[in-house]
């Protein structure tokens, strides 16, 4: 995956988490923990949805 993942702009982590974030909700999930790299626009998305979420960045970089 991290190949892939040091290909990704901020908008594919943006969107890629809104997705995510979107068949939480949909299968009823209210709250989540999240680890990523470049955080702020994941959590840009969870401000966007209203889900609750913890987060914190990940430990390594790509």
């Amino acid at each position: 995956m991290l190949p892939a993942e040091s290909r990704m702009n901020e908008e594919d982590i943006y969107w890629g988490a809104l997705l995510g974030i979107v068949e939480m909700i949909k299968s009823g999930t209210t709250a989540y923990a999240d680890m990523y790299i470049q955080m702020d626009h994941v959590a840009r998305a969870v401000e966007d949805s209203g889900i609750r979420a913890s987060l914190t960045r990940g430990s390594f970089k790509c």
